[in-house]
């Protein structure tokens, strides 16, 4: 079975809200186990992107990863080894999800967990995931610290009471599509909204300067130099090119 990436039409019915410009993309992830380190591995990949207020598609992917699932864990996503066989490989999927989160900024409940596995499945084929990431854990903790707990269900059932819970276990897609919704929730909230603003600028800062430093540092190894887009104009083999043109 091929992974499942829906288009802005057949997605938008799920979601909806009014977002930051920037895309986002909410993600979720079931796995065998806790740990990466302990050779737990991502399963399933759900996820909902988000542009300007519209849901612009949505990727969901059952996995097989060559590994059983315990059954204790079983138990709590539903995923079965026999669910699992013959299902597309990591290879197959993950270089499919990389394009699906083109620049984005990831989105998820509970983001350490999502964003750790996502980054050990990711550097096993060689692949990097420096995306910036906010957690909807974290928020509904700041924001709303009178909640007896802040699971996603719990969030989710107080910012809509009339909602009900829609969903098989946990499922990847229906626990992206959940966490959509919190995060257009609370995304519309113009204190929340500055703040966040504020976090994503630092971590992107961030981000920028390590690649400075990471280009500086590769250059004075190699005496080469690095042509960025930056830079790009401002090499004389570049304007000559452009000139020709």
């Amino acid at each position: 079975m091929r992974p499942i990436i829906r288009t802005r039409e057949e997605a938008f019915a799920a979601v909806g809200g009014a977002p930051p410009a920037d895309r986002h993309v909410v993600v979720d992830v079931e796995t065998t186990g806790l740990s990466p380190r302990q050779g737990h591995r991502v399963i399933e990949i759900g996820a909902v992107a988000i542009e300007e207020g519209a849901v612009v598609g949505e990727f969901a992917s059952l996995i097989d990863a060559g590994v059983p699932v315990p059954y204790a864990v079983q138990a709590i996503h539903g995923i079965t080894d026999e669910m699992l066989a013959g299902q597309p490989t990591p290879e197959q999927v993950l270089p499919l999800f990389d394009k699906f989160i083109r620049e984005s900024v990831l989105v998820a409940h509970n983001a350490a967990f999502d964003v750790r596995f996502l980054r050990h499945e990711f550097a096993r084929l060689g692949l990097g995931l420096p995306h910036p990431h906010v957690c909807t854990l974290e928020m509904s903790r700041r924001r709303l610290p009178r909640l007896s707990d802040h699971t996603l269900e719990t969030v989710y059932l107080y910012l809509f009471p009339d909602a009900g819970l829609h969903r098989q276990n946990h499922r990847a897609l229906d626990d992206a599509r959940m966490t959509a919704k919190i995060w257009l929730k609370m995304a519309a909230d113009p204190v929340f909204f500055a703040e966040y603003l504020q976090r994503i600028g630092r971590r992107k800062s961030a981000m920028s300067g390590f690649r400075r430093s990471t280009q500086k540092d590769f250059e004075r190894k190699t005496g080469k130099r690095v042509v960025t887009p930056e830079n790009y104009l401002n090499e004389p083999e570049s304007r000559k090119r452009l000139l020709k043109k």
